[in-house]
């Protein structure tokens, strides 16, 4: 999904067609987000693929920031491995970090060039968080969501732990 201009022909008085763009704003939703970070969990989150872009793809390189950043905060609460280990995981987790917040910049920059020429309607208001940093918090629920999963249904966790 990217910013789309339908082009319609103008008839102009030379008797020549000429191509007159209409802006039309990019439709994105909750709904979206939540459809395609739910087919991202189905797939390996690698630190060397950039789906940026359009829409599609700034949502796509955010969440699998979020998804590397949560497995590396994972690893680096283990108390079985040499410090080195968890000075590793802790450079990873700034750069991954770094790159989740990049990924929120270039949702909001890329909803912005795309929306400039909509006109704001008059109920329009101002959210006190971007579109990308919702998009980020819809992005870490789901983690949530998946990691508590994952959690309950562990065999070895005890019943108070299944149950909060």
């Amino acid at each position: 999904m990217g910013p789309t201009a339908e082009r319609s022909l103008i008839e102009a008085g030379t008797g020549m067609a000429a191509v007159q763009p209409q802006v039309q704003a990019p439709v994105v939703d909750a709904a979206f987000v939540d459809s395609l970070q739910r087919r991202l969990m189905q797939q390996r989150a690698d630190p060397h693929e950039s789906l940026g872009a359009d829409f599609a793809g700034l949502v796509a390189d955010n969440h699998r920031w979020n998804r590397l950043l949560w497995a590396q905060e994972d690893e680096a609460r283990r108390t079985d491995v040499p410090d080195a280990a968890i000075v590793q995981n802790k450079r990873a987790i700034d750069r991954y970090n770094q790159r989740r917040n990049d990924a929120i910049e270039a949702i909001d920059d890329w909803l912005l060039t795309s929306l400039q020429r909509t006109p704001t309607g008059p109920d329009a208001w101002v959210n006190s968080e971007t579109a990308g940093s919702i998009v980020d918090r819809l992005s870490i629920n789901l983690l949530k969501l998946h990691h508590m999963g994952l959690q309950v249904q562990r065999r070895d966790a005890p019943t108070e732990h299944v149950e909060r």
